[in-house]
């Protein structure tokens, strides 16, 4: 179960995050679920612990380790976490836009959200809702050209951090990054295949080059 499984030992993560803030001269955050299953909903008690151990700040994900990403994240449990805590409380799950988290926000009165998911190939999402929340205004989407300009940023820095296997790993992000143009499907289907950074950064640039004379479609 992994740090999940916590969950079933409230002590024994209230132990850990008291001996990291002895340890440590940093503020120290902890990130959660609502509970192992439905029967075993146990946030309000774990955040507590938590709070009481001295952690800084608690990022609450509105679904159990059972649920795993399916369904709904249950924001109103966050919304009740929010009510018994003086710490900073981040909400997290299915903020995969700003009226996502504009929504959020309202409905749980956390101190602010966690985008995960919705950045996948999509890193723009973080910006776009800070942006947001500042001004009230929304930002123009990006680009295809900006977006495979990021994928290549992206690529580089998993390559330069590490190596080969960043390469690898890289892969399916980049092909996240491609839509929404044409031939972005067959792009897509070479850099699911790339071998070398190389190879990714020539694929990308010529994609790029390709859109200043290729129109905008749907793919």
């Amino acid at each position: 179960g992994g740090g999940s499984s916590l969950l079933r030992q409230p002590e024994v993560a209230e132990a850990i995050v008291r001996e990291v803030v002895k340890a440590v001269n940093v503020p120290v955050t902890v990130k959660t679920r609502i509970g192992w299953s439905d029967k075993e909903i146990t946030i309000l008690d774990f955040a507590k612990r938590m709070e009481d151990a001295g952690a800084k700040m608690i990022t609450v994900h509105g679904r159990t380790r059972a649920q795993g990403y399916n369904g709904n994240a249950r924001w109103e449990w966050i919304a009740k976490v929010k009510q018994i805590l003086s710490i900073p409380v981040i909400a997290n799950g299915d903020i995969f836009s700003v009226a996502a988290a504009v929504k959020c926000l309202a409905e749980t009165g956390a101190d602010g959200v966690m985008c995960s998911r919705g950045t996948l190939g999509y890193p723009f999402l973080v910006g776009e809702v800070d942006h947001f929340l500042k001004t009230g205004e929304l930002l123009p989407p990006p680009t295809p050209t900006q977006r495979l300009e990021c994928a290549r940023e992206h690529l580089y820095a998993l390559w330069e951090y590490k190596g080969d296997r960043g390469v690898r790993q890289a892969r399916k992000h980049l092909t996240w990054y491609a839509k929404d143009f044409m031939g972005a499907a067959d792009l897509r289907g070479k850099l699911s295949t790339i071998e070398t950074v190389q190879q990714g950064l020539d694929l990308i640039d010529k994609a790029i080059e390709g859109l200043r004379i290729l129109p905008l479609i749907n793919v």
